[in-house]
């Protein structure tokens, strides 16, 4: 990590230390599994690569943990439900994937040992574990694809496309998307 990216990675973890997505390793806990912190790009909401976010670089883990074979869905397909929208909201459920709890007995297994030197395990699951991203559509298609949801709701992992035909009906749409969350 170059030195003068030091700084987003301290902030980013002590937020992740305040949220209580990460913890400190406790000294008994082994520490086979330390897998190093990377920078990935961040886009804005225009596409554009503004900055870099850390995260785990979990290439190791990865190699002991099972595919989920939930479809993703197309985005073609997404944009076929968004023809005769008139308005749409998107929703960027930011930091979703800590959401999910990683069993406690195997959180050590994502131990990272930050700039500081101190090592962190996650709590909440970081992204690039493979199988979360099907994980999170499949909890995200279980939410939305009953009704109503699916006649004004398409999802594709931790985004959200809300899409209406009349401003009026839109924010009745989002209102109740918002609930459901």
């Amino acid at each position: 990590i170059a030195d003068t990216l030091i700084p987003v990675v301290k902030e980013t973890v002590k937020k992740w230390l305040d949220q209580g997505i990460v913890v400190r390793v406790p000294s008994n806990v082994d520490n086979r599994w330390n897998s190093p912190l990377t920078l990935a790009p961040k886009k804005d909401s225009s596409g554009k690569y503004t900055a870099k976010r850390p995260c785990l670089d979990p290439r190791h883990i990865n190699k002991f943990l099972k595919e989920d074979q939930f479809p993703l869905p197309k985005i073609s397909d997404i944009f076929l439900k968004l023809k005769d929208a008139v308005i749409y909201t998107t929703l960027d459920l930011t930091n979703a994937f800590h959401r999910f709890e990683i069993y406690p007995p195997h959180q050590h297994k994502t131990t990272f040992t930050s700039v500081d030197g101190l090592q962190y395990m996650f709590r909440g699951c970081p992204f690039g574990l493979k199988p979360i991203s099907s994980k999170f559509q499949r909890v995200m298609t279980s939410l939305f694809s009953q009704n109503p949801f699916h006649s004004y709701v398409a999802t594709f992992v931790d985004d959200i496309v809300i899409y209406s035909a009349s401003p009026e009906q839109h924010a009745h749409h989002v209102r109740s998307v918002i609930d459901e969350l």
